[in-house]
């Protein structure tokens, strides 16, 4: 019996709901070398958002990411949060589902967003890509 509580109790701890708090440090397109380069107009660098750690929803007039399918919601020891585009994942389940079905992604970027939620410390380090840009940056956890 005692063990359940503690399991409940560690199970509904403030710290396995926590949103995070996010903010891009840097930004990079693919080059057509297949190098990484500064943009001349970083235009997402300074942009912060908020990412719901079990929905992935995101929210911020600015975030460069849409909602995301949360893979994994990480842990404060071995696992990060990892999340892939909610749009992408269903145009290719729906598309597995269609009569004639899987049907070419073409033209479908696949993105991610990986947060080092295992980092000590309250900044965890996290790397977002989409299509041809990555953008890098910290989020904090509240």
């Amino acid at each position: 019996m005692m063990g359940r509580l503690l399991l409940a109790l560690l199970l509904i701890s403030p710290a396995s709901f926590a949103d995070f708090n996010c903010e891009v440090k840097d930004m990079y397109l693919l080059s057509d070398d297949g190098s990484l380069s500064t943009p001349s107009l970083p235009w997402h660098i300074g942009s912060v958002f908020v990412v719901n750690r079990i929905s992935g929803e995101v929210s911020g007039k600015s975030a460069p990411m849409l909602d995301m399918t949360v893979l994994s919601v990480g842990d404060d020891k071995d696992y990060a949060w990892k999340g892939i585009s909610t749009r992408v994942l269903k145009r290719v389940i729906e598309s597995a589902n269609s009569r004639s079905g899987v049907v070419s992604s073409a033209g479908n970027g696949l993105d991610a967003l990986w947060i080092s939620t295992f980092k000590k410390g309250p900044n965890k380090p996290f790397i977002y890509y989409d299509e041809t840009a990555v953008f890098t940056g910290i989020c904090t956890v509240f």
